[in-house]
């Protein structure tokens, strides 16, 4: 298993909630790690789009999409798992 795949999962519980859990403490490290890839290579691009070298951008902006796509889609994830009651989520929730 990787760190990504750390959730507190209880299978023998019914809950509505069965593909969704609690983040653990893997996941919590993996997102660090993924904030610190992003960050890291929003800066190598820049310097790469400012060199004169045909370096191009289309494969590092999917990267960073990437990235950013998990950071928000964890986050959010959390927060409909942690509130499952809050008016915006409920019925999402059912």
């Amino acid at each position: 298993d990787t760190e990504l795949c750390d959730y507190n999962r209880k299978p023998n519980m019914t809950n509505p909630y069965q593909y969704s859990a609690v983040s653990g403490s893997g996941v919590s490290d993996a997102m660090w790690k993924l904030f610190l890839a992003f960050a890291f290579k929003l800066i190598i691009t820049v310097f790469t789009f400012g060199t004169k070298v045909p370096a191009g951008l289309f494969v590092p902006s999917l990267t960073i999409g990437a990235i950013v796509g998990r950071l928000v889609g964890v986050g959010f994830e959390q927060v409909v798992v942690n509130n499952p009651t809050n008016v915006l989520f409920s019925g999402m929730c059912e």
